[in-house]
């Protein structure tokens, strides 16, 4: 299968993916807050952003596990896949008992660090409790999806992801029309988190056949190959996870749980924005490890430039139409009391503010999986974990002083200075390619999607979309759709064009 092919399929499984997410959390978040209260949803957000953490404590050795076995897998070496899977196995497996033990202490402390309002203290304790130990549990069992990575075939790995979500969907439904409370809830959502990778290990020995786990397998080289990848790696997914969820401990610190939950109400959709636009940038990565394993620079180059225009205009669409149309869309979804400003700043511009600060992200995101390509964590490590930083000082300041607002802000300046700022100059030294090449094609297209959704939108300020969610969307459409091809006509060049359209016939 062609190059253009396999990025495209994998595009578009991902993309399945993240709408099916995205529309399960449109139907059930209002249900939700129904059912718990905001301030008990504001708990569960909290929550589940503490034990997101734990994630970090796999040391960096699930991502490097996904760079190697594919290295591995690609020069036809079943000896170094199975020796790469079952090191890692094993040291996830201590990592996890430890953790365990650690979250039963811990949660006796969570009553008192944060401003709980929601929910009482036994219910809090013991939720946290049932989601710290599964995702203890899923630490090791999250290494088998490396075979759907390494395979590239991220439509079969979507697929577990869809049926998943859609199982924890109808359970979660079904357990708070019940009367449940958030302690059931934490159980549906780790199981069908267990179940999920449980078919991923069957689909792992499928896809990799000869893959062997055993003591036997277990290399001292290994674990040394694994650090050396992840240990850096892990300081850029710490700082990623400050990035995205920093705010959801500092804000119920410094404020309450209420206030956590109308900021979560304007960074809700942030996710599924990041997502469905990282579901083309993540699957440049592997396509980068390969041009650098054949030491194929141009590769790299045409990769870096093309990747960055096409995933930045894409990322704009979702972008403006959050700054312009985001306000309505809370509103008319989630109610007045969100969008009001009475006693926060509207949930609205909570969501332009972090829509903007995504987009400045997403402009970088093929230069990051360039550099995970090259294996230049060392440099991705130090870049993320100063924005991580920024970030930090800037939420703790900013909330303190501007409240919920403080924290959006945070976000975007953090990002600017640090990864907007210094990412484009290291890929472009790194890959012999001129910095100049990034600014000439990159930003403009994105501007002019912007220029068009807010030409609209103020042309269409007479269009008064109501309370009808199906009105606002034909709305984002009319708006939406001129854009997307402003976007597509502007942020490709005429062979890019007709390269796809070639790809398409095909596939027709």
């Amino acid at each position: 299968m062609s190059l253009l092919r396999t990025v495209t399929r994998n595009v578009l499984s991902n993309w399945a993916g993240y709408v099916v997410s995205a529309a399960v959390a449109y139907e059930l978040t209002p249900f939700v807050i129904e059912k718990l209260g905001t301030s008990a949803w504001g708990v569960w957000g909290m929550l589940v952003a503490v034990t997101g953490y734990y994630s970090l404590l796999d040391l960096g050795v699930r991502s490097a596990v996904s760079q190697y076995v594919t290295r591995y897998w690609a020069s036809g070496d079943m000896e170094g896949v199975s020796r790469t899977m079952s090191t890692a196995l094993g040291i996830l497996l201590g990592i996890s008992a430890v953790v365990i033990p650690v979250t039963l202490a811990f949660a006796w402390f969570v009553p008192d660090l944060f401003h709980l309002e929601g929910v009482d203290d036994r219910t809090a304790q013991l939720t946290f409790v049932v989601i710290g130990v599964g995702v203890a549990i899923d630490l090791p069992l999250k290494i088998f999806q490396t075979a759907t990575y390494a395979r590239q075939r991220f439509d079969i790995a979507n697929a577990v992801g869809i049926t998943q979500r859609l199982g924890s969907a109808w359970l979660t439904y079904l357990v708070l029309d019940l009367g449940y409370d958030l302690v059931v809830l934490s159980f549906v959502h780790v199981g069908t988190n267990i179940l999920g990778n449980l078919i991923r290990i069957v689909i792992a020995f499928r896809m990799l056949p000869g893959l062997r786990l055993g003591r036997r397998h277990w290399s001292r080289s290994s674990v040394r190959e694994l650090f050396a990848y992840g240990s850096f790696n892990v300081l850029v997914n710490a700082a990623d996870l400050v990035q995205i969820q920093g705010f959801a401990i500092i804000i119920p610190i410094i404020l309450t749980d209420t206030a956590l939950a109308h900021f979560n109400a304007g960074a809700i959709a942030i996710p599924y924005m990041l997502n469905i636009v990282n579901a083309i940038a993540w699957t440049l990565t592997p396509q980068a490890t390969a041009a650098d394993a054949r030491g194929d620079t141009e590769g790299l180059r045409r990769l870096w430039l093309v990747g960055s225009r096409a995933v930045t205009t894409f990322a704009a669409v979702f972008a403006a139409g959050f700054v312009f149309l985001g306000g309505d869309f809370l509103r008319i979804w989630l109610g007045d009391e969100f969008v009001s400003g009475e006693e926060f700043v509207s949930s609205g511009v909570i969501l332009g503010l972090l829509a903007f600060g995504t987009l400045l992200r997403c402009s970088v995101s093929t230069a990051k999986q360039v550099c995970f390509g090259l294996r230049e964590v060392r440099f991705l490590s130090r870049v993320t974990m100063l924005e991580a930083l920024v970030n930090l000082v800037l939420t703790v300041v900013l909330t303190w002083q501007l409240g919920i607002l403080g924290a959006a802000l945070a976000g975007v300046i953090a990002v600017t200075v640090t990864q907007v700022w210094m990412l484009p100059r290291f890929v472009a030294k790194r890959i012999h390619a001129p910095l100049l090449s990034y600014i000439a094609a990159v930003p403009w297209p994105p501007l002019l999607v912007f220029a068009t959704v807010g030409t609209l939108s103020y042309l269409s300020q007479g269009w008064d979309v109501g309370s009808s969610m199906g009105t606002f969307l034909l709305k984002a459409v009319v708006i939406g759709v001129p854009a997307l091809f402003v976007g597509a006509a502007y942020g490709t060049t005429p062979e890019e064009k007709q390269r796809l359209l070639r790809s398409l016939r095909k596939a027709a």
